[in-house]
């Protein structure tokens, strides 16, 4: 029996020595990858303070030129590209009130500091409103507005359309 009992024992240790007692052995477990990707696109946002601009003209030998009643003008833009960013703005006809006309060129700007720039308006070209550097960034400043006062200016309410576009290529 003795002898008996020591097989069964040595069988026993032989058998638990195959069989490492870990949780593979008594468990079951898995893995999986999983991939992450992130896509992020170039992006412009402009804000100007005002929608619209007002000159109310005065004598012009007392008011060579009249300021928009607006000005200051804040304007912000925000940019995210690897490209460099652009700013223009351009008038889409001269000042009319009915068959008279004002030209555009006589509305003009300055900008309070860079990367901001002062210029004339026109209706043919794009004018660069500012010189932003490549990259990603957000840069504020304000627009002063004037429009040279004329005495060969005929009375009435004049209008028209100026358009700021921002890019990020």
């Amino acid at each position: 029996m003795k002898n008996a009992a020591r097989t069964w024992r040595i069988l026993f240790l032989a058998l638990a020595a195959s069989f490492p007692l870990n949780s593979s052995c008594w468990g079951a477990s898995a893995s999986a990858g999983l991939n992450v990707s992130l896509v992020i696109s170039s992006s412009a946002n402009l804000s100007l303070s005002a929608t619209s601009l007002t000159f109310l003209a005065d004598d012009p030998a007392i008011q060579p030129a009249i300021p928009a009643s607006e000005n200051p003008v804040s304007v912000l833009a925000k940019v995210r590209t690897k490209g460099t960013p652009s700013l223009s703005v351009i008038a889409s006809d001269d000042l009319r009130s009915g068959t008279d006309v004002i030209p555009i060129s006589e509305l003009t700007w300055t900008a309070d500091g860079s990367p901001f720039i002062g210029g004339t308006m026109s209706k043919t070209t794009p004018q660069q409103a500012a010189n932003l550097p490549a990259g990603a960034g957000s840069y504020q400043s304000a627009y002063r507005y004037n429009l040279t006062n004329s005495p060969l200016y005929l009375p009435g309410t004049y209008s028209s359309t100026i358009n700021y576009t921002l890019t990020a290529p």
